[in-house]
């Protein structure tokens, strides 16, 4: 028990120290944070489609690539855990001081929460230096705030505009959409500032676009065209 606990203790101790990340020169890259019930797989689906069109650039070019569930994939696979163990960070929850002990005392493949995050945030970043990759959510645009070929992009639409959409989609009554809605915000919102290491403002993201002004093949050609802008392709 004794030497369980004193090994807990000494890898807690060796967390402190911040991993060195991959130099931020890699990219292209998009990162897409999204407010409760925007529809981002769909935007970001067509986004891809677009950027690996041959009127955006050459065959030749390196294709662009979703990446969301790799992340958690990945870093399962580096961290020797199987994914669903790791599916509590996206789902926002918390180990207590509790969950760490108990969880070192009973397993010999015990990973603890700052080491888990960590590792999330080094795969997010390798995958950020490949270029030509999309982000959805898992915190992508904190863990990339710092890269040069980087845009970020934010979805946002009115509270009951969000609501009303998944009250049709969970049905739900609206009441309930609305707590879930602002419920999931705010989880959101916790995870970015929790890789960001501090709280946020709309000014980490390069654009913002509102679901209920602009239509998703508005949004797609918005962003392609900011992208040109800024000579990402």
């Amino acid at each position: 028990m004794k030497n369980i606990l004193l090994t807990y203790m000494d890898e807690r101790h060796k967390e402190k120290i911040e991993p060195k990340g991959e130099p931020a020169e890699g990219g292209p890259i998009i990162t897409i944070s999204r407010e409760y019930g925007c529809p981002t797989q769909e935007i970001a689906e067509k986004l891809e489609k677009k950027l690996n069109s041959n009127k955006v650039f050459g065959k030749k070019k390196k294709e662009w690539k979703i990446i969301s569930k790799e992340i958690l994939y990945e870093s399962a696979k580096e961290l020797d855990l199987k994914p669903e163990k790791l599916e509590y960070i996206f789902k926002f929850e918390k180990k207590t001081v509790m969950d760490e002990v108990l969880g070192a005392l009973s397993s010999r493949y015990y990973k603890s929460d700052k080491k888990i995050r960590n590792t999330i945030k080094e795969i997010i970043r390798k995958i950020a230096c490949r270029g030509n990759v999309v982000f959805i959510g898992r915190g992508g645009v904190s863990i990339t705030q710092d890269f040069k070929n980087a845009l970020h992009v934010r979805l946002e639409a009115p509270l009951y505009w969000r609501a009303q959409k998944i009250r049709e989609a969970e049905s739900i009554t609206y009441a309930k959409a609305e707590e879930l809605t602002k419920e999931m915000d705010e989880n959101r919102k916790e995870l970015i500032e929790e890789f960001y290491g501090k709280k946020i403002d709309n000014t980490v993201f390069d654009v913002i676009l509102n679901l209920k002004t602009f239509t998703t093949e508005q949004i797609t050609d918005s962003i392609v065209k900011v992208m040109q802008i800024q000579n990402m392709i």
